[in-house]
């Protein structure tokens, strides 16, 4: 479980920052490191990727190809939609659930794509 969680939370984190320079470019590291937003980006993705990994860990190991793109679906679609009330508890502006939905549905299918594309 430690690991999933920990391999969640880290590849969650580096595709919040990443995704976040690239929203954002032509800035100085320091910069970033002093922007709020990269940390809430930052933030988002740790969750996001934890909750993912802790459900990849949870769900019965994929025993076949359409098992396995269910397991990548349904964590795709926690840890997408974790990552986004994140963000959202994160910024003031936001209702809880701003965006939820949208983001759990894109997250299905980048998850399945995710735990099936390795096993070809």
């Amino acid at each position: 479980m430690g690991i999933s969680l920990g391999v969640g939370a880290g590849l969650g984190a580096v595709g919040g920052d990443v995704s976040y320079v690239f929203a954002h470019p032509g800035r100085s590291p320091s910069e970033y490191l002093r922007d709020p937003g990269f940390w809430r980006s930052v933030a988002s993705g740790a969750v996001g990727g934890a909750v993912a990994g802790l459900a990849v860990w949870a769900l019965p190991a994929p025993a076949t190809f359409w098992s396995a793109a269910w397991v990548g679906a349904v964590s795709g679609a926690l840890g997408g939609g974790a990552g986004r009330v994140t963000e959202n508890l994160l910024n003031p502006c936001a209702a809880c659930d701003e965006g939820v939905l949208g983001v759990a549905t894109v997250g299905r299918p980048a998850g399945a794509s995710w735990l099936v594309c390795p096993t070809r």
